[in-house]
């Protein structure tokens, strides 16, 4: 496949006529450089998180995507069709039309140390002469709309940068990502990188559990250890406080029909467990894949298990339908 930066395309429309206004807005961040060139072609999280776009792609592959936009400026939806493509090491390129404009971004990140990443994107506005005193006024409307998707966007970095400071890492580390592969919302990419001391067992007394009818009880941190408990109708459901598709933090989700949804993907997840409360006194120990409760008339017993990370996703667990 055949690549052009930002630059070498702007020589290539010069001969027809086309002027170019250019500037670059900067972000810097708590995380790797692996975590920015996830999100610039992550795919499903533009319609599940970002508030001004939605995107509808036509074709993808490992290095290119393609797609009709419907983005949102000045309170207008305006449909773009919008190219983007690996065009480099630690480099993305996209280009996209709209009226007599064109609009050609290229995005490029560099480390500034361990788990520190600035990303610089340069745009390129073009047109005919004659229509270059709009140039300032997308220029602002650009910038307005940059605030608002890095508002988005840096949350996700910055989680997964807090999740290797924890000690993970992920399974799609190094290589550049692909665009293709982000539609598998089902896997699951976070592994451990260091070692991590198992918890030490806790009992969550009956009191604090019936608390979580009023509000949920959370255990530990929002790793992979880490639980959402609550009371509803005569269960105790034990929840998940992290995807282990990328990391999300889940916390803040409302439950809704005995599911949440994953906030960067729209992933459903069921409870891990659903136990009738009060707890019987013979109620049986439940085996969850990283812990083992059991339920007693004095609490909750919640044993820590190291198991392993990034295995097959349970089947139980849905997936929204997207439309290509």
């Amino acid at each position: 496949m055949i690549t052009k930066s930002k630059d070498e395309l702007i020589a290539r429309l010069a001969p027809a006529g086309f002027t170019f206004s250019q500037f670059q807005l900067v972000s810097e961040g708590h995380y790797e450089t692996f975590d920015a060139d996830w999100n610039y072609k992550d795919i499903p999280h533009l319609n599940a998180l970002h508030k001004l776009v939605n995107s509808y792609p036509s074709s993808i592959s490992d290095d290119i995507v393609t797609s009709v936009n419907l983005q949102t400026v000045g309170g207008f939806i305006l449909p773009m069709i919008v190219v983007n493509y690996h065009s480099g090491q630690d480099r993305q390129t996209y280009y996209t039309s709209f009226l007599n404009l064109l609009l050609i971004v290229e995005t490029h990140w560099r480390s500034l140390g361990p788990n520190q990443t600035r990303v610089e994107t340069s745009y390129a506005i073009g047109s005919r002469w004659y229509l270059k005193f709009l140039h300032p006024i997308v220029q602002r409307l650009i910038t307005k709309n940059y605030r608002q998707l890095m508002s988005e966007d840096l949350p996700m970095r910055e989680r997964r940068g807090s999740l290797r400071d924890w000690g993970y890492a992920y399974r799609t580390d190094g290589p550049p990502h692909s665009f293709a592969a982000t539609l598998h919302i089902l896997e699951e990419n976070m592994v451990v990188k260091r070692e991590m001391a198992t918890p030490a067992p806790e009992t969550v007394p009956t009191a604090q559990l019936d608390g979580a009818r009023a509000a949920d009880f959370f255990t530990n941190r929002s790793d992979h250890w880490g639980l959402r408990l609550r009371l509803d109708n005569g269960h105790l459901q034990v929840y998940p406080r992290m995807c282990p598709h990328e990391g999300a933090c889940l916390d803040e989700q409302p439950i809704e029909r005995s599911t949440v949804r994953c906030p960067w993907h729209a992933r459903i997840l069921r409870p891990l467990a659903t136990l009738a409360y009060p707890f019987a006194p013979d109620a049986a120990p439940v085996d969850l894949r990283h812990h083992r409760l059991v339920p007693s008339p004095k609490g909750l017993t919640i044993e820590y298990k190291d198991a392993p990370l990034a295995e097959k996703a349970d089947p139980t667990e849905q997936a929204p339908a997207m439309t290509l």
